[in-house]
């Protein structure tokens, strides 16, 4: 509950907005997106999570923070909410030997007074989306449940903590969000590092193995435990996992270029340049794949081939600044060959 919990005087202020609104015939969850509007005027997008009030009181927060006070105002007005993953180009932190890649959330504020026509099957209520950053190319995910969104706030925190490698706290936080949804493979995965890197491997390895037992799986924790395997000198069963993670399934394309990107940055050349097609073969509009097979070939001596991926994204951008470097870039190779 103290996630969402405001002060007294935080309440007050949302409350008397919201009477002034409701005065004025202002649909009830129209209100809470207006005072939102209102209040992220001046909101400092920091990428740190915070509850519910200390995102009011310090005006900034990353998306979970926002969604914490979203909802936080939502139950003030009983307001019914919505949680909605959005998969995103992947954003990397890197500190030390730990990449931090974040999930995208929106709240959806329903309309509580919505009345469905008789007979009408209606797939969701109509609501207002509170985003952190709206973009064109955002491909909106699965819907969350109440208990996974929590979850997702502990998942966060205990990151943090890894971040300074305070493994108790990074445990605490992890467990207590794993008790909030069992079924997260992503805390899982978490807890697997944690084990790791405290020296149990072990343990490490039972959690991965849970977490592949999953329907879903998980990209990230696959790679983990491909990594753990060959700490362990396990080569032949990683290079399995290797293959079996190629072969995956995963419709969403993000996932493919976040898995480029970290086998770009180890200099994995021929593994990044699989996944970045894999990312194109499910949707041919990102340019940063072509980018990265551009900068392959290029580092390989197949000038033609880079110049036909710099080709392809500029076909794909619309951004002024971004067209206008890789027109420079593709002039260059024209001037070389």
């Amino acid at each position: 509950d103290k996630l969402f919990n405001l002060t007294a005087e935080q309440q007050q202020n949302f409350l008397h907005f919201y009477q002034t609104k409701l005065a004025q015939h202002i649909p009830r969850h129209q209100i809470v997106a207006d005072f939102l509007n209102v209040k992220l005027g001046n909101f400092n997008y920091y990428g740190k999570t915070y509850t519910a009030s200390e995102t009011m009181a310090k005006n900034q927060g990353n998306c979970m923070s926002l969604a914490l006070l979203t909802t936080a105002l939502a139950k003030l007005v009983d307001i019914d909410v919505g949680f909605r993953e959005v998969n995103t180009e992947p954003v990397f932190e890197k500190h030390k030997n730990i990449l931090l890649s974040s999930t995208h959330v929106q709240t959806l504020l329903y309309d509580p007074d919505f009345v469905g026509e008789q007979d009408m099957f209606y797939f969701n209520k109509p609501a207002i989306v509170i985003d952190y950053f709206p973009n064109t190319s955002n491909i909106n995910g699965y819907y969350m449940k109440y208990q996974q969104f929590v979850a997702m706030y502990y998942q966060n925190i205990a990151a943090d903590a890894l971040l300074v490698n305070d493994l108790d706290k990074a445990f605490a936080y992890a467990l207590k969000g794993i008790e909030i949804d069992n079924t997260s493979v992503e805390l899982l995965n978490t807890l697997a590092v944690i084990h790791r890197r405290s020296g149990d491997l072990s343990s490490a390895q039972k959690l991965y193995l849970t977490g592949l037992n999953f329907k879903e799986k998980n990209l990230s924790l696959l790679n983990n435990y491909i990594l753990l395997l060959k700490k362990q000198h396990n080569d032949r069963q990683a290079a399995i996992l290797e293959e079996k993670l190629a072969e995956l399934d995963d419709p969403n394309p993000y996932t493919w270029l976040e898995q480029a990107y970290i086998a770009h940055n180890k200099h994995q050349y021929a593994k990044a340049a699989r996944y970045y097609l894999k990312t194109l073969h499910y949707a041919p509009y990102i340019h940063q794949a072509y980018i990265g097979l551009y900068q392959i070939y290029l580092k390989s001596a197949q000038p033609k081939k880079a110049q036909a991926m710099l080709e392809k994204a500029l076909e794909w951008t619309h951004e002024f600044e971004q067209r206008k470097l890789y027109k420079m870039k593709l002039y260059q190779l024209y001037a070389k060959h």
